[in-house]
């Protein structure tokens, strides 16, 4: 009530990208603390050339390839240790002629073998004895 010392307050966002941050109150100031998963950006963004490899880190949820022109061959490596319901997006702004995609945890179902520029595709990790990476588009 009025009148009497400020008490702490946590309270438990769950973001969008599987980020929880806990914010906690005392006489009006806010303070922001990360409890779980990375606070950085959940993106990641690589200029490669033809016959690399893109390695994604744990907790990405959104891969821009951005390379200079058309690329014959690509391999991308999944996260090594996804969370459960952990999305990934591939994004790209050229033709990638021969996309590999590598899971060292879980099986990736529908794998796609090439992408178009401007395309877009996304899977799911299903955990929980599953260890399946679902394709969603």
């Amino acid at each position: 009530g009025y009148g009497q010392e400020p008490q702490w307050v946590h309270l438990k966002f769950l973001c969008r990208r599987a980020n929880m941050a806990i914010f906690t109150m005392n006489a009006g100031e806010w303070y922001d603390r990360v409890a779980s998963r990375a606070e950085s950006a959940n993106y990641l963004v690589v200029t490669p050339t033809t016959g690399q490899t893109v390695a994604v880190p744990n907790n990405v949820t959104d891969v821009n390839i951005i390379p200079a022109g058309p690329l014959l061959a690509l391999t991308v490596n999944f996260p090594t240790e996804p969370y459960d319901g952990q999305n990934l997006i591939i994004s790209t702004t050229q033709n990638i002629t021969n996309l590999t995609l590598v899971a060292v945890t879980g099986v990736i179902q529908s794998i796609a073998v090439t992408i178009i520029l401007g395309a877009t595709v996304e899977y799911k990790y299903l955990g929980k004895g599953r260890n399946i990476w679902m394709r969603k588009r």
